[in-house]
């Protein structure tokens, strides 16, 4: 696990440091929020590359996260699908589905029926509200797909 924790936080640390790089082209104002969440993502990787050489009894607090690596691995590539099927299907839709899924494998708790009709429903409420937001009073454009 240590040697895993070693590389990945190379690795986003790599990513980062790109990163960093293409958002110098951005404008002043456009590349705050970009630079914030990049310097927030280092920090966590300088962190994780730390704890990485410290002992495993003192780094226990994060043993519970073995379990769920896949399923935050899925959710990952889950947020890139919606990404890219947020253009084909429609803002509400898509997130709709895909949230409600990334929901579900997150929560290994709660996977009834009832339960997941419940999670959709208010994360139908929240899209929605979000929709009619920025939609009808900002007036920013979502991309609409084929359904909605």
């Amino acid at each position: 696990m240590r040697n895993a924790d070693r590389i990945i936080s190379i690795v986003l640390l790599g990513i980062c440091a790109f990163f960093f790089v293409e958002a110098r082209s951005f404008t002043r104002f456009g590349r705050f929020f970009p630079l914030t969440i990049i310097i927030i993502l280092a920090a966590l990787s300088l962190f994780l590359l730390v704890l990485s050489f410290v002992k495993p009894g003192l780094s226990a607090i994060f043993g519970r996260l073995h379990r769920r690596h896949i399923a935050i691995a899925i959710s990952i590539v889950l947020i890139g699908a919606w990404g890219i099927l947020i253009n084909v299907l429609g803002f509400v839709v898509t997130s709709v589905i895909l949230f409600t899924v990334i929901n579900v494998l997150l929560d290994e708790k709660h996977r009834s029926f009832l339960s997941i009709l419940k999670k959709m429903g208010i994360i139908t409420v929240v899209v929605g509200v979000f929709y009619l937001f920025f939609a009808q009073l900002l007036l920013v454009p979502f991309p609409r797909g084929c359904l909605f």
